[in-house]
């Protein structure tokens, strides 16, 4: 049964952007909607909702601004057994980003708070189970759309991510899903482009 995410952005309440990953169920159908108001805590309790967002960050971060599943690029143990998706989070302001998030079972309301860059001390639990892609140079924009593509036919989900520069030169980073693998809990950053 699939997952799904979407953000959310600001509002009277939560005065920052946030992912919501809502996990899917065999129970709903089409003949009987169900209905998650995200504002109330019973609702979310009740279906397992994660919500995934910046610690203090700034009001323009754009977090969230692109959203992909990835596939399993960060194995559960030793690959074996049940496996999850992980989820890529594109930010195209301070900083620019991709976070790919670890996946997990959802048992429960859970709360994924990730420092706006994963520090040398101080990681939160989600810094430790996330991966951080930055690009070399700081003044380009539109790093934010990550895919999930399979380039070089190791059956590990590798990542391409689309650069724009401000002068409208488009890049594309293709990042080796097996390189990703070794990198949880810190930052690649990305310094070719094709």
């Amino acid at each position: 049964i699939q997952d799904f995410a979407f953000r959310t952005l600001p509002d009277a309440t939560v005065t920052y952007d946030r992912v919501i990953i809502v996990p899917g169920s065999a129970s709903w159908s089409t003949a009987s909607p169900k209905t998650i108001d995200l504002a109330v805590q019973a609702d979310r309790e009740a279906n397992n909702i994660a919500t995934v967002h910046l610690i203090n960050p700034t009001s323009k971060s754009n977090f969230g601004v692109g959203i992909n599943s990835v596939g399993n690029v960060l194995p559960d143990g030793d690959g074996t057994g049940t496996q999850y998706d992980d989820l890529a989070i594109g930010q195209a302001f301070t900083p620019q980003q991709v976070v790919i998030l670890k996946g997990q079972p959802l048992n429960k309301e859970t709360v994924f708070a990730l420092n706006p860059g994963i520090p040398k001390t101080g990681a939160s639990e989600a810094d430790k189970k996330s991966v951080r892609l930055v690009p070399l140079s700081t003044g380009l924009s539109n790093f934010a759309y990550p895919v999930s593509v399979e380039f070089d036919g190791d059956k590990t989900p590798d990542i391409a991510i689309l650069h724009r520069t401000s002068g409208a030169e488009t890049a594309i980073y293709w990042v080796p899903g097996k390189g990703v693998a070794a990198l949880l809990g810190k930052t690649l950053t990305l310094s070719g482009k094709v």
